[in-house]
């Protein structure tokens, strides 16, 4: 397009198509959508979860009277024996100190840890470590693989617990067991490892998994406002006696929290969209717009010395 000189002007008036400008909007709604697909059709974790797992004092003679807790992934709450929250938290670390624990803890005594987070969430065991009025217990602390993980398909009427071992040999699973439509009024209390609702029958109740390895469940058809329970004992190959407890439960996310998703991702759009319609950017002396339509003009520029 032809243009007009201007004294203070570093070149002629131009009127050009921007291509990022024009496509900048179909970026995004292809990114949303891509968003959108991910959580809503393909599986996904539960969006609300909870998780138990077992440590020991593994000391032949000291008490533990306080604790702490590396965690793989930053948690949400966190329970000792269905008892007291920890007193202080940074991020994946959480600690009780001395008297805040539910009781001391003796030598080959166990206590059983209730928590949230997202999936693959565990007790990091080489970073936790069990004190002694705050003097660290050296290698004082066991626990033993993962809560497993409970999937959602698309639709919500289908659930699957997978059991993973994220150690370096192979461990031995027993006491399997999954629960579907358990009552909800259970999930965010200390009983949520209480079974209320129906066991699924015909799945293997006892299994090796070697490291890495993992072995999934149907829960079958799962009723709305209901949760899914998973557990099973879990113990070295090289000596099955010494077992530890894990469990897990999801619920499936109301329809209310996926329509605040969409909202959320629509506002985002409209915000995002307003903001380039009016972004003025300085180059090369100039100053341009990006206008509605896409197209980059060149406006009032002055040229720098």
């Amino acid at each position: 397009m032809a243009g007009s000189h201007c004294g203070n002007c570093a070149g002629a008036i131009l009127a050009t198509e921007d291509p990022m400008a024009k496509n900048y909007h179909a970026f995004i709604l292809a990114g949303l959508f891509t968003i959108f697909s991910t959580v809503t059709i393909s599986p996904s974790f539960a969006a609300t979860a909870r998780f138990t797992q077992e440590i020991k004092n593994t000391t032949a003679s000291i008490t533990a009277n306080d604790l702490t807790l590396v965690f793989t992934h930053e948690p949400g709450s966190v329970f000792i024996g269905g008892g007291p929250s920890p007193t202080s938290r940074n991020h994946e670390t959480v600690s009780w100190g001395p008297g805040d624990l539910d009781r001391p803890y003796g030598p080959n005594a166990s206590a059983q840890i209730d928590f949230e987070g997202p999936d693959g969430t565990r007790i990091d065991k080489s970073q936790s470590f069990w004190t002694e009025n705050r003097r660290q217990i050296i290698d004082g602390l066991a626990s033993l693989g993962q809560p497993p993980s409970i999937m959602f398909d698309p639709g919500g009427t289908q659930a699957t617990a997978t059991f993973i071992n994220p150690e370096s040999f192979a461990l031995v699973y027993s006491n399997v067991s999954l629960f579907r439509n358990n009552d909800l009024e259970n999930f965010a209390t200390a009983a949520f490892t209480t079974p209320s609702g129906q066991i699924v029958a015909g799945i293997v109740t006892s299994f090796v998994l070697n490291a890495e390895q993992s072995m999934a469940f149907p829960f079958g058809a799962i009723a709305p406002g209901t949760y899914q329970l998973a557990s099973a004992n879990v113990a070295p190959l090289s000596n099955p006696a010494d077992t530890f407890f894990l469990a897990s439960a999801a619920a499936i996310p109301e329809p209310q929290s996926c329509a605040m998703l969409l909202a959320g991702m629509a506002l985002l759009l409209f915000v995002t969209r307003r903001r380039n319609e009016m972004r003025f950017i300085e180059t090369s002396g100039l100053n341009f717009l990006y206008a509605k339509d896409g197209v980059r003009s060149y406006v009032a520029g002055t040229q720098k010395t």
